[in-house]
């Protein structure tokens, strides 16, 4: 809180994008509240990733979330009696939020039997070289909101243009 002349306020925090992508990564991945588990599991993860490419984890991190976020979701809408998939816009934060829980669970599910650092490590690190599971679901994930496009006449959105 600061204090000014009228009186105690509140102070707005501002973080850059890439610190909201940490915070928002080490609350994803945390369990039951745990949450130096999960930035010693993060960090670990970023330790490997270095000792394996010799770059910087962070910004290896940073290219990976900008190339996993979808810019659409497809949502169910009916009428009458068959169900349309409609693209949606979102916004960044959803973005991200989306394009990290797929990252996370892509990287619970690899079959190595390694530590969850690890095999977070190894995510990114695929990812970023765009061989990782996560890429090919996001690839099949944009090719099906380009079957569905011709549907966003159906949207709430175009119906506010108008």
């Amino acid at each position: 809180m600061n204090y000014n002349l009228t009186g105690w306020t509140k102070s707005k925090k501002t973080h850059s994008n890439f610190t909201v992508d940490l915070i928002k990564l080490i609350n994803l991945l945390q369990k039951k509240g745990f949450k130096a588990k999960a930035i010693n599991l993060l960090l670990n993860s970023f330790i490997f990733l270095k000792l394996k490419t010799k770059k910087s984890p962070l910004r290896q991190f940073y290219k990976v979330c900008m190339k996993i976020k979808p810019l659409v979701e497809l949502k169910n809408i009916k009428l009458g009696s068959t169900k349309y998939l409609v693209p949606t816009p979102l916004s960044f934060t959803r973005q991200l939020l989306l394009g990290l829980r797929i990252l996370i669970k892509n990287a619970r599910n690899r079959a190595e039997r390694l530590d969850l650092s690890i095999k977070l490590a190894n995510e990114i690190f695929e990812t970023n070289r765009r061989k990782g599971e996560t890429y090919k679901q996001l690839k099949v994930y944009f090719n099906l909101i380009n079957q569905n496009i011709s549907n966003f006449k159906f949207s709430k959105l175009t119906k506010s243009l108008k």
